[in-house]
């Protein structure tokens, strides 16, 4: 403790910050194990009718496991959050890696070094999340060669899309004065919305193959669908989402004349043609709700807000030296934010999870509306039988954590729909 007296203000602040979030993270979390181990003896009356007791047994156990999982996994991430900040990581990187001389092309290595360690730490978890807990409650598809194909593909394109970002981030804040903050921010949004239209058609390829649905009956259901709703898309498409899972599910992508319908070739096995429509209509009803367009406007507002954040904070040696840095360059400032970001905000995650669920409900609505809500119902029983949903959350922990209500209240809505 008396250790503790001698710390610069600002590492007390950031260590005090992360003891809170880890007091919350692990109360919540007993909280969830005592709801989950509460309800483990009964199949909830709701599900009765679709989930035998074995298979509710089963759903929690995975859940559980996964709890201990997650627990462990934040464990490992804070001591090494803390070895790259306040352990003077990133301070040894950047002063390794970038040389003033070398300007651009040692901020790349830079980057490119950082990307690279954090892959690398990353894979064990992934590893055991893959070929340990989903394979052992028969998810995991996975093979090891797809496993190691995934993670070249996936460091190759954050590489490839994250070095230009960051490049121009660095020459705007080096060319534009005091505001660069703002038109750093409008940088960023215009290479977002060039992902939003590229992925359907460059990247999702990469690692799924999307095959044109089968002429029939589903297809056509499908189209009448669209035609009610007033909705144009590119076309409709099932992904091989069984090679590496055999969780399900559906979604639409692109935006303008580049959307289009993706169902999993899971949830093709997992439910019949109504269902899937059903499915489908809630997925179409955030976009008729316009909850993309919201989350969209809301998500660069709170960017513009981070964005002015961290020109404060590049300014304040006391901040940069407080979180570990003792020499100071922008590329590594930046790096450092984006670590600790997280931290500072976390209180703020139910915020957004208030408006989600929100969003929820009217998309459940529209599909009622626009399908038929008894399908609806059993669309919504099956996802979660399937996926080993936890039908008894606890009501602090879903409420922080999760951006959809659970599915007894959903379902209670669907009920309520049908009576009216």
């Amino acid at each position: 403790m008396e250790a503790f007296n001698y710390l610069h203000p600002v590492t007390k602040l950031f260590l005090a910050v992360l003891s809170i979030k880890v007091i919350i993270q692990n109360y919540l979390d007993l909280r969830q194990k005592k709801s989950i181990r509460k309800n483990y003896a009964q199949v909830p009356p709701l599900f009765e009718t679709t989930i035998t007791l074995d298979e509710h047994q089963k759903a929690l156990n995975y859940n559980l496991e996964k709890l201990s999982f997650g627990k462990a996994i934040r464990t490992f991430r804070l001591i090494t959050l803390l070895l790259w900040t306040i352990g003077g990581g990133i301070q040894l990187l950047g002063s390794l890696t970038i040389d003033s001389s070398s300007g651009y092309l040692s901020i790349s290595f830079f980057l490119l070094s950082y990307i690279l360690i954090e892959t690398i730490i990353g894979i064990p978890a992934s590893w055991y999340s893959n070929f340990y807990l989903e394979e052992k409650y028969g998810f995991n598809k996975l093979t090891k060669k797809l496993f190691f194909q995934d993670l070249v593909k996936s460091t190759v394109i954050t590489t490839v899309i994250s070095i230009p970002i960051f490049l121009v981030l660095i020459k705007v804040l080096q060319e534009l004065g005091d505001v660069w903050w703002a038109y750093a921010w409008g940088v960023f949004m215009l290479f977002q919305l060039m992902l939003i239209f590229i992925f359907p058609t460059f990247i999702a390829p990469l690692f799924n193959k999307f095959t044109p649905l089968e002429e029939g009956s589903l297809k056509d259901k499908l189209f009448n669908l669209l035609e009610k709703i007033n909705f144009s898309a590119q076309g409709f498409f099932t992904m091989d989402a069984s090679k590496r899972s055999a969780h399900g599910n559906a979604y639409f992508t692109g935006f303008g004349k580049n959307k289009r319908i993706v169902l999993f070739d899971t949830l093709l096995e997992q439910m019949n043609e109504d269902e899937i429509l059903a499915v489908l209509a809630h997925e179409l009803g955030h976009f008729k709700k316009k909850h993309i367009l919201k989350s969209i406007i809301l998500s660069s507002f709170g960017l513009l807000i981070i964005f002015f954040c961290l020109a404060q904070a590049l300014k304040s040696q006391t901040f940069l030296q407080g979180h570990g840095l003792i020499t100071t360059g922008p590329a590594v400032s930046i790096i450092l934010f984006l670590m600790i970001t997280p931290i500072y905000t976390f209180l703020l995650t139910p915020l957004s999870n208030i408006l989600s669920r929100k969003n929820e409900f009217e998309a459940d609505r529209f599909a009622c509306e626009h399908t038929s809500a008894e399908d609806m119902k059993t669309a919504l029983l099956k996802l979660y039988k399937h996926n080993f949903g936890n039908p008894c959350p606890d009501e602090y922990h879903s409420a922080f954590y999760d951006s959809h209500p659970p599915a007894s209240i959903r379902i209670k809505a669907i009920e309520d729909f049908i009576k009216a």
